[in-house]
C-alpha cells in the first residue's frame, strides 16, 4: 500500500501549501507474471479482511480486479450502483451478466440526487477529503454500509506537457480512502492495482504497455482499445463487447461541474495531481527501500 502523509505525519491537508509524501513500497517479485499478480493481491487482501463486498462498476480495471478474486476462489457479493434515470443502464446490465456468470449474488443500489442529500454529500467530501462528488457518493454509500466494501482503482500513465511517461495520482480518488478508513471500523479497500509494487512493476513490463511506452506504437495508454489488448495479451479473457462506464461526470456533466466546485469552494483548495516518472518508479519497487517523492 502507498503510504502517505502531509509532513506532520497527518493524512488530512489542511493548507494549499502542505507538501505531499509518498513512499511506494518496494522489493517487488520480477518473476511473476502480471496475472499471477493480480489473483496473488486478491488472496491477501481476503486474508487481512473479513466480510467484502464489491463495488461492481462497468469499467475495465473494476472487471479485471473483479476477476482477480474469481481466479482466487471467492465468490463475493456484488455491489451496483444505478444512476439516476437509468444512465448508466449498459454498466448495470453489463455487472449484472458478470456476477450471474461467476456466480457471485449482486444487489442494485439506486443513487438519490434529491436536493436534500446534497449537503450530505458536501459534508462527506469534506470530511474525507474527497474533491469531487463521485467519490463523495462512495463514501456515503461505504459508509451506510455495514461491511467492508471493495472499489476498483486504476493504473493511469500519460505523456502530457511534461517529458516522459508518468504515473499519475489523484489526491482525492486515490487517498480519501484511507482516511475514510481512519476514521470507520468497516473499511473501504482499494489500491489494488497501484499499492501492490508486484503488480505495478509487472504492468509495465506488459509487452504492449513496453510498445506503447517506446513509441512503437502510437496510442494512449488510458483507450479501451488499449486496455483490452494489454489485458488479453495478459492471459485474461474479455468479452467482445466491453461495458461502456458512465460516470458522473459523463451522464451528468452539469450537475457534476456544479457539485464538484461546491466542493472545493467549502474546502477552500484544490487537489494536487501527483506525476511520477514511471522509469524512476520502477527502479524504486525493486529496491529494498521503495520510492520516495514529494510534491508541493
Amino acid at each position: 500500500m502507498i503510504d502517505y502523509n502531509y509532513g506532520t505525519n497527518s493524512h488530512h491537508r489542511s493548507s494549499p501549501f502542505e507538501v505531499l509524501n509518498l513512499t511506494f513500497p518496494g522489493d517487488a517479485n520480477t518473476n511473476i507474471s502480471f496475472k499471477d499478480a493480480c489473483v496473488a493481491m486478491a488472496n491477501n487482501i481476503m486474508q487481512y479482511y473479513q466480510d467484502i463486498e464489491f463495488s461492481l462498476s462497468g469499467g475495465i480495471w473494476s472487471y479485471i480486479s473483479f476477476l482477480s478474486f474469481v481466479e482466487a476462489g471467492y465468490k463475493l457479493p456484488v455491489k451496483i450502483f444505478q444512476l439516476p434515470k437509468d444512465i448508466n443502464r449498459h454498466d448495470v446490465e453489463g455487472a449484472v451478466a458478470l456476477a450471474k456468470y461467476t456466480g457471485c449474488p449482486a444487489e442494485i443500489i439506486k443513487i438519490s440526487l434529491k436536493e436534500e442529500l446534497l449537503d450530505s454529500y458536501i459534508a462527506i467530501a469534506e470530511k474525507y477529503q474527497t474533491y469531487n462528488f463521485t467519490d463523495a457518493m462512495m463514501a456515503r454509500m461505504a459508509e451506510l454500509n455495514q461491511n467492508n466494501i471493495f472499489i476498483a482503482d486504476s493504473i493511469v500513465v500519460k505523456r502530457n506537457t511534461e517529458p516522459g511517461w508518468r504515473l499519475v495520482l489523484d489526491e482525492g480518488s486515490d487517498f480519501y480512502w484511507h482516511r475514510f478508513n481512519y476514521a470507520n471500523r468497516h473499511n473501504i479497500i482499494k489500491s489494488f492495482f497501484t499499492g501492490s509494487p508486484d503488480i505495478l512493476y509487472q504492468f509495465f513490463q506488459l509487452d504492449t504497455v513496453r510498445d506503447i511506452l517506446d513509441d512503437n506504437i502510437k496510442n494512449k495508454l488510458s483507450t479501451n482499445t488499449s486496455l483490452r489488448k494489454i489485458f488479453i495479451d495478459a492471459g485474461w479473457r474479455l468479452p467482445e463487447r466491453l461495458f461502456m462506464r458512465y460516470t458522473f461526470n459523463d451522464a451528468l456533466p452539469e450537475f457534476s461541474k456544479k457539485m464538484n466546485y461546491m466542493i472545493t469552494k467549502k474546502m477552500g483548495f484544490k487537489k494536487k495531481l501527483v506525476t511520477i516518472p514511471y522509469d524512476k518508479l520502477l527502479q524504486g519497487l525493486v529496491s529494498k527501500e521503495g520510492y520516495q517523492c514529494s510534491f508541493a
